[in-house]
């Protein structure tokens, strides 16, 4: 319930708390942490629990982590899925082939022990630099306008008082923030308990398959694992002859089998059985005020379809950037409004749909189960059918058509909808691509795409449109032509990235003799299409509808003195590119000049070969890379700078004092502070590649010679020889001053690897004396691209 007090707060320890380090939570993590909102994260339980819990991972859930980043790591370890067989009186029913889905990079599933995908989503976030706290357990939480007062209990029984500026429960479905909330948890428990262990057994299907089964003793799952014969099975309990439940045993887990699947395997070993009760719920709201619920503790459902992981991850990757783009001043608030209203309907729908298939598996005896059996019969015939269980369990089909947030229509195409990631051949890179790889999910893209014609083109004003687009909203819309027109690749406005489709293999794009627009969303949904374009639509969408707000980033701050010196070549005509190349694993830039590109700063030894691929889907050809340039000389930048060197050939350069920190070592390097510690594993790990720059720079460097223009600027900080770039496009790159402007919003107290924190101060003033346009970050994420009006507040 929502308390009125007036200035019972006067600012809030933390911009977000998330309770509950599950994937949902993981990911919420994520999210933030990618557009540099500071956050905590706590969690009740000293670790990851190894319980048997989810394990199935749908074609919608591997594109997100594709996006974050890990999605590699999760094909390499887990079992891939391609089929699922319903299966009812040891017949097959109903046959799922997810090898059917198309536009997705993933037409299958992926099984994986859920311990094993949070182990990967927390190591991904501690190179981020993101910790958990852990044994630590929110008890109680008043709301005001401003914020969230929150108690929290340690496990040495400390209690805490802390404040945030918004909160996400994350904290499954014994929710203790939804009950603090008094939010309704409305629905029923089922009559069945259910039975969960891992197990090594001798099973005759194949791997790539799993199996549903229902007989008259209930039901039985069959989900094949990484490693040789493992299995996780899933079944009603049983019952003995007082109704009373049987405790499982292996002998008991293998009669179930077999008398229930009808098929003949041998349960060799089994892992600690499990027992749980299911239910149907869901939260009447998943807001209140300052509050959100997202994953179980906003729904819960059976097992039917592996479901249940999946839906909390797309709730998470809903709510993520929108909460981002209010806390940066992008968007107002009631952008967050959405959240329910988007994710609500899914699931609602979600957790009917998984009720109704578990109902009818769980049919026993008598004329129902005839009338269901050849009703499945029935629909396993209907290509329709099929195709669109498939897409339903797969979560492709989830959309927010009819949301106020989104507005047209185009051939197959419908707002809301989440964009196919169709693969077309570019005739500008000469390389298969897929649409999600022109994506930047941290910002919205506008795709302009012609209808196969020269006067589809011709006839439309759309570098007005870019024109418009790149004044209005530089930092938050991404503008991009698809064409079939060679000869129109000229003359192209700054900014916009330009994709040769002729072979036209982007059929839901093309709509033919006319120019399309596609409003993309940072979660891969369309917020608007119109078929032809129009500079008056598209604008009015633009103002109306609340994703941004206009001049948002307009003041600047009056406790910083900014001079009006501007040095010769400042502002010139040819504009370098600042194009962000940010993985979990690899933060760094590329400056794109008309002549040649600098790639600056890198990331951690071993990782180059995730590098290349993040520049190759950013459209760089690594060969017009002429200098490798490090802000810094931490041993973890420097390795990757020696391995990226002996890959591309190309010099590395750095500044004269930091290469002499480095061969001396005089220089003590400061004490790392939250969240940063793990920079102390990556000074101690033996296999840190030696290091020795090819060029030492000075202060005021030019980079004109490799093709950039701009110059070096010494901001030392974060360490001796630290700098900065200043670029003739009006852009500042900045180095570590503080690992990526962590002063932001007067935050002193996440200085990272500063010991002095005038010296940064200092520092900055001296960048800012430039007056540059936007600020760019070492780091990456953290206010990276951020107008350089707001970027800095400095109080003592």
């Amino acid at each position: 319930m929502t308390v009125q007090k007036n200035q019972r707060m006067n600012g809030n320890d933390t911009e977000v708390l998330i309770v509950g380090a599950g994937p949902t939570g993981l990911v919420m993590a994520h999210q933030l942490v990618r557009h540099g909102i500071s956050f905590r994260m706590i969690d009740k339980h000293a670790s990851v629990l190894e319980l048997t819990k989810a394990a199935a991972l749908h074609a919608r859930t591997l594109e997100i982590f594709d996006d974050l980043g890990i999605v590699n790591r999760i094909m390499d370890e887990g079992q891939r899925v391609d089929h699922l067989f319903l299966r009812t009186k040891h017949r097959d029913r109903i046959h799922i082939d997810f090898s059917d889905l198309e536009d997705t990079r993933f037409p299958h599933m992926v099984d994986i022990p859920q311990n094993r995908t949070e182990n990967i989503l927390i190591e991904s976030l501690y190179d981020l630099g993101v910790n958990i706290e852990r044994e630590v357990e929110l008890t109680d939480l008043q709301q005001y306008p401003e914020g969230i007062e929150i108690t929290l209990r340690h496990k040495n029984g400390m209690e805490e008082s802390c404040r945030a500026g918004w909160l996400v429960a994350c904290d499954g479905a014994k929710s203790k923030v939804r009950d603090l909330l008094g939010l309704e948890f409305r629905g029923e428990p089922y009559a069945d308990d259910w039975v969960l262990c891992d197990a090594t057994i001798e099973w005759p299907l194949p791997r790539n398959e799993m199996t549903f089964s229902s007989s008259e003793e209930g039901i039985f799952g069959v989900f094949p694992l990484p490693g040789e014969k493992r299995y996780r099975i899933a079944y009603t309990q049983n019952v003995d002859e007082h109704g009373n439940p049987v405790e499982p045993t292996i002998e008991d887990a293998q009669h179930s089998m077999v008398n229930r699947t009808g098929i003949e395997g041998e349960i060799l070993y089994t892992d600690n059985f499990s027992v749980f009760n299911l239910a149907h719920r869901q939260a009447k709201h998943y807001r209140q005020g300052r509050a959100f619920l997202v994953g179980d503790a906003a729904h819960i459902h059976t097992p039917f379809g592996g479901q249940g992981m999946n839906l909390g991850i797309a709730d998470a990757y809903n709510i993520g950037w929108k909460l981002a783009y209010v806390l940066k001043g992008y968007a107002p608030e009631n952008l967050l409004d959405s959240y329910e209203a988007e994710r609500h309907p899914i699931g609602r729908n979600v957790v009917r749909t998984t009720h109704i298939g578990a109902y009818a598996m769980l049919m026993r005896e008598g004329g129902k189960t005839y009338l269901r059996d050849s009703l499945m019969t029935v629909f396993n015939t209907s290509a329709t059918f099929r195709l669109g269980m498939i897409h339903r369990l797969s979560q492709l089909a989830h959309h927010y058509r009819g949301t106020q947030l989104v507005s047209g229509k185009a051939g197959s195409l419908t707002a809301g909808d989440r964009v196919p990631n169709q693969l077309f051949f570019d005739g500008r890179s000469n390389s298969y691509l897929r649409l999600f790889d022109l994506l930047d999910h941290t910002k919205f893209s506008l795709f302009l795409v012609d209808g196969g014609n020269k006067g589809s083109l011709v006839n439309h004003s759309w570098r007005e449109i870019v024109k418009h687009i790149r004044e209005h909203y530089p930092d938050l819309i991404k503008p991009h032509l698809i064409t079939t027109q060679y000869s129109e690749l000229k003359d192209v406005p700054e900014g916009t990235k330009v994709w040769l489709d002729r072979a036209m293999d982007l059929t839901h794009y093309h709509q033919p003799g006319t120019l399309t627009a596609y409003l993309v969303r940072p979660d891969g949904h369309l917020a608007y299409v119109h078929s032809p374009v129009q500079l008056e639509h598209l604008t009015s969408f633009l103002h109306h509808t609340p994703y941004f707000q206009p001049k948002a980033h307009a003041k600047r701050p009056k406790d910083i003195e900014i001079g009006t010196y501007r040095t010769e070549g400042d502002r010139l005509s040819e504009k370098p590119e600042v194009v962000p190349i940010i993985t979990p694993a690899v933060n760094c830039y590329m400056i794109r000049g008309e002549e040649g590109s600098v790639l600056v700063d890198t990331g951690f030894p071993g990782k180059t070969d995730v590098l290349l691929k993040k520049l190759k889907r950013k459209g760089v050809n690594p060969k017009e890379i002429s200098l490798i340039l490090l802000t810094h000389g931490h041993p973890d930048h420097a390795g990757n700078a020696a391995e990226l060197r002996q890959c591309l050939g190309v010099p590395v350069a750095i500044h004269r004092l930091e290469a002499e920190w480095m061969r001396t070592g005089k220089t003590v390097i400061p004490s790392p502070v939250r969240p940063f510690g793990h920079v102390i594993k990556a000074l101690s790990k033996p296999e840190i590649p030696s290091f020795e720059p090819d060029l030492q720079i000075e202060e005021g460097t030019s980079l004109n010679k490799y093709g950039v223009k701009g110059r070096v600027l010494h901001t030392p900080g974060h360490s001796p020889g630290s700098i900065s770039l200043l670029l003739d496009s009006g852009d500042a790159l900045v180095g570590d001053l503080m690992a990526g402007g962590l002063m932001f919003k007067d935050r002193p107290d996440y200085m990272f690897l500063l010991e002095d924190v005038s010296l940064t101060r200092n520092s900055i003033k001296k960048l800012l004396t430039y007056k540059p346009s936007r600020l760019f970050f070492g780091h990456g994420q953290p206010a990276s691209g951020e107008s350089a009006q707001r970027c800095f507040v400095f109080r003592r």
